[in-house]
């Protein structure tokens, strides 16, 4: 399930939530024209998974691997 990064609660905790939920989704935030801007995964509330970002021209910014506290960035194609 995608959900738009605005319809987010973030508590005082660090942590994500959605519809008074633990987020267990993929987070997407999109320019004003549809265009996608980044995805961030997270589980239990918390960033963890795949985080991409793109340019507004649509190329890749970056990709990274997000584990609580620790990234691993990869590069970009």
């Amino acid at each position: 399930m995608r959900v738009p990064i605005d319809e987010l609660d973030y508590s005082d905790y660090h942590v994500y939530t959605y519809e008074g939920q633990y987020l267990q989704v993929l987070v997407t935030r999109i320019l004003r024209f549809g265009q996608l801007l980044a995805e961030n995964s997270y589980v239990d509330g918390i960033l963890q998974g795949i985080s991409r970002e793109w340019y507004k021209c649509g190329q890749s910014h970056y990709e990274c691997y997000e584990s609580g506290a620790n990234s691993y960035l990869a590069p970009t194609p």
